[in-house]
């Protein structure tokens, strides 16, 4: 995962075909050669601060150069001056008032009881116990949306929740922050040392491309991680696989577009057709939006790492989910299906201060329809976690205002307890006021009009 300086000529095609940096070719020539030689002149400025980290330059690049990689060089020599910007602790789990810490105060005694199964099996596995099924990391984002575990698709599973692996440091990677990354690949492979050769499937495919195909140096690990989403694309085709037999009781009669995510793009055409192959397989109507595969668009996350002032920072992110949403509409599309866990909640906060009709899953979610187990076909639950999402953002955003930028520190310091709900006051008092209609439709509608002006 580095820029090859030596296989660069400088033409530029990369930002002259990037969706989000929009140059002509003698402004690209300009901001590649800055970019190349660390000048902090207007182009470079530009890209560094427009970019959604979506690895699609990689892709057009004519010369294999991965100026992907140069992108992420320069960030991190931004990260290594100043620090992150203050939001960013919002995602940080070695932070007191990190999203799942204070998801804790918000989240339901089911919820926080199924937290804590999770947590056990983490910790049972460090403790030299072996799990009794099959190992699947669902991840930091997963976390957030446990209702999707709720299917007969992960009876052959044990569920483990490793909050402080960082997802094994994909959203940091795609920051740039490629030191700290390495430092969280210590912990990582502590966790697989004690876990041993095996077979591990991950829930997230970013976090199993990172640590199979990108970047296996890192963490240098003996257990074999595999995709979730290819086994259940396996499994669905009638092949012998960890689910078992897989019987489908109805199709689903949705018509469903594919957000492919950033880092799918490493991988190319094997993922993207296993995600509609398994909606096919359902029986549900594909709908592809206008910008697909290698072309995808970001779902906003990667705005974050953008070196754009800090009170933009949240507007960003939820205008680049916005932007897949209203695809998705423009397309017809009953819903939007995600294979990564983290666009999933950006997706549906965004979805929610649209007021969008396309709803939001997660590609487990339309397989567990068609075998006639899904329990939450109202949506209310996502709906209702979507506004936890953005309460949580709305409290961190308006404390990051007055707190300057940050360096990650320790990585082990893993501040997430299922035991620890903390005191959120304010929080709360936030996510009360919007369970109440009137304020959830103008806060909606004063974020829309924000998203206008910053």
């Amino acid at each position: 995962m580095k820029f090859k300086y030596d296989k660069c000529d400088k033409c530029g095609v990369c930002l002259e075909k990037c969706p989000e940096v929009q140059m002509d070719s003698d402004s690209a020539k300009e901001a590649i050669t800055q970019l190349i030689e660390g000048i902090s002149g207007r182009g470079a400025k530009k890209v560094l601060g427009r970019c959604s980290s979506c690895f699609s330059c990689n892709i057009y690049c004519p010369k294999d150069a991965d100026p992907y990689y140069l992108v992420l060089e320069r960030w991190n020599d931004i990260y290594k001056e100043k620090g992150a910007p203050p939001i960013f602790g919002f995602v940080c789990p070695n932070r007191k008032d990190n999203a799942w810490t204070m998801l804790n105060s918000l989240a339901t005694d089911g919820e926080r009881s199924r937290f804590r199964k999770w947590a056990e099996n983490e910790k049972g596995i460090l403790e030299g116990s072996p799990p009794k099924k099959n190992p699947l990391i669902l991840g930091n984002y997963g976390h957030l949306f446990p209702h999707i575990t709720d299917s007969p698709l992960f009876d052959n599973f044990t569920v483990i929740d490793p909050i402080g692996h960082w997802e094994s440091g994909a959203y940091l990677m795609q920051a740039g922050y490629s030191e700290v990354v390495e430092e969280i690949g210590s912990t990582v492979k502590s966790f697989y040392d004690a876990l041993g050769n095996g077979v591990v499937y991950i829930l997230t495919d970013a976090v199993n491309l990172l640590m199979s195909d990108l970047r296996p140096d890192i963490y240098g690990i003996e257990a074999e991680t595999k995709s979730f989403t290819h086994a259940l694309k396996d499994a669905l085709k009638g092949k012998k696989t960890v689910f078992g037999k897989v019987e489908l009781k109805k199709k689903v009669g949705l018509r469903l577009s594919v957000h492919d995510s950033c880092y799918a793009k490493a991988e190319g055409d094997a993922i993207f057709d296993a995600a509609r192959e398994v909606l096919k397989a359902v029986g549900a109507e594909i709908v592809e939006l206008d910008h697909i595969r290698y072309d995808s668009l970001c779902c906003g996350f990667g705005r974050g790492a953008a070196d754009i002032p800090k009170v933009r920072v949240p507007f960003e992110i939820m205008k680049g989910a916005m932007r897949k949403l209203k695809e998705a509409e423009d397309a017809g599309a009953d819903g939007l299906v995600t294979y990564c866990t983290g666009c999933m909640y950006l997706l549906w906060s965004a979805r929610e201060l649209m007021g969008s009709r396309v709803a939001v899953y997660h590609l487990t979610e339309p397989v567990t329809m068609a075998m006639g187990e899904y329990k939450n076909a109202d949506l209310k639950r996502q709906r209702e976690r979507a506004w936890d999402i953005i309460s949580q953002i709305t409290y961190t955003y308006t404390k990051s205002l007055f707190q300057g930028r940050f360096k990650i520190g320790d990585v082990s310091d893993n501040r997430y307890s299922p035991e620890v709900a903390g005191f959120y006051p304010i929080l709360r008092i936030i996510r009360a006021l919007l369970s109440i209609g009137i304020f959830r439709k103008a806060y909606a509608l004063g974020f829309r009009a924000l998203t206008r002006v910053l």
